[in-house]
């Protein structure tokens, strides 16, 4: 999934504002979530250092993973020191694939590849190596025993 975040400063309100858009259709950009963040409050973290940011931007709504939020605190703290300009809203992009090593996003693919191999299999209506028929079998072949002493009567003899 595509992920885009965009960090605005408004400058009346002397607060941050981070977007995060998902790519829940193709190639559109939905809005997911929107923080609001006091100013000051980021500052004072930026200050304290990058862990104390990290956690002052995550949220009950807004928690991205870690390489994603690493590059969210670092393009806060470039704004907050003046590095890149307030005046106009910086955006990142991440792709979950990007994300993932080249290795590891051929296994995945392999992974999904037999996976649907294995799906395919279990929609077909052969029976495997007759196992079906002998639980069929087994089952017509038990019995009830009654035994021999009950005669019917609940309650015994009267």
């Amino acid at each position: 999934m595509k992920h885009k975040y965009s960090i605005i400063v408004n400058e009346d309100k002397n607060e941050l504002v981070i977007k995060e858009y998902g790519e829940l259709d193709k190639e559109i950009l939905s809005l997911l979530c929107e923080e609001t963040y006091a100013w000051d409050a980021l500052t004072a973290a930026a200050a304290a250092g990058k862990d104390a940011l990290i956690n002052s931007l995550r949220t009950n709504n807004l928690y991205p993973p870690h390489s994603y939020i690493i590059r969210l605190a670092d393009t806060v703290l470039a704004v907050t020191t003046g590095e890149l300009s307030k005046e106009e809203p910086q955006e990142l992009h991440f792709d979950d694939l990007e994300q993932l090593s080249r290795d590891e996003a051929a296994m995945l693919v392999g992974d999904i590849e037999e996976e649907s191999e294995d799906l395919d299999g279990l929609l077909e209506d052969e029976a495997d190596d007759g196992t079906d028929e002998a639980i069929k079998t087994k089952a017509a072949k038990k019995t009830i025993k009654i035994a021999d002493d009950i005669d019917g009567d609940a309650g015994g003899e009267a």
